[in-house]
C-alpha cells in the first residue's frame, strides 16, 4: 500500500498476458491502481481526472497511441 501511495507500481515482465486488460482502454488500464482516488461522492468514477492522468502518463512515459481511449 505504501508503494502505491508513493506512486510506485509493479508491472509484470509479460505485460500483454498478465499486466494489461487488453479489452479496456489505455486510460482504464492506467487508472486501475488508483480507482479509489478517482472516485467522487457515492463512489462514482471521476472520468475527467482519469483522462488527465492517462494523458500525463502517455506523455511522461512516451506511450505511443492515437488516443488514451484506444484499447491497450
Amino acid at each position: 500500500r505504501e508503494a502505491l501511495d508513493a506512486g510506485i507500481a509493479y508491472l509484470t515482465e509479460d505485460r500483454k498476458e498478465l499486466g494489461l486488460f487488453l479489452d479496456m482502454s489505455i486510460s482504464d488500464n492506467i487508472s486501475m491502481g488508483v480507482l479509489a482516488r478517482d472516485a467522487q461522492a457515492g463512489g462514482l468514477r471521476d472520468f475527467a481526472t482519469a483522462e488527465r492522468r492517462a494523458g500525463k502518463a502517455v506523455s511522461d512515459l512516451s506511450i505511443r497511441t492515437r488516443s488514451v481511449q484506444a484499447n491497450a
